[in-house]
């Protein structure tokens, strides 16, 4: 799992450490089947995005399936779904996935992210 290391400002309303498992479907004309590196490199691109303090990327199921498993800074899981959602489409996309359709998402199953984000 990758970890952005960019400390949230000063001065936002306090919001709690959300983890959260996506499934994203792969629509590439012809199938695709994501490479080791294009999984390291959408994990990298999603640690960028604000408010995503980890991400890792892994092939799951059929060829055409990555599961991403992202800590998101959020007010509750609703508001942290909301927040990652046109990001994982568009990173899915520049890492050279194709388009991409989120068929599955739940809260994950790190223990440790279920304090409050301290900083």
């Amino acid at each position: 799992m990758l970890r952005n290391m960019t400390p949230s400002p000063a001065g936002f309303p306090r919001t709690l450490v959300w983890s959260l498992e996506l499934e994203v479907e792969l629509c590439a004309a012809g199938g695709c089947e994501p490479t080791a590196e294009q999984l390291r490199m959408l994990a990298a691109m999603l640690t960028d995005v604000e408010g995503i303090g980890e991400a890792s990327a892994e092939a799951h199921g059929p060829p055409n399936l990555v599961r991403l498993r992202l800590i998101v800074d959020a007010h509750d899981q609703h508001d942290a779904l909301d927040r990652v959602s046109a990001p994982v489409r568009d990173r899915v996309s520049a890492a050279g996935l194709g388009p991409a359709i989120l068929v599955a998402a739940h809260a994950g199953s790190s223990e440790r992210t279920m304090g409050r984000r301290m900083g």
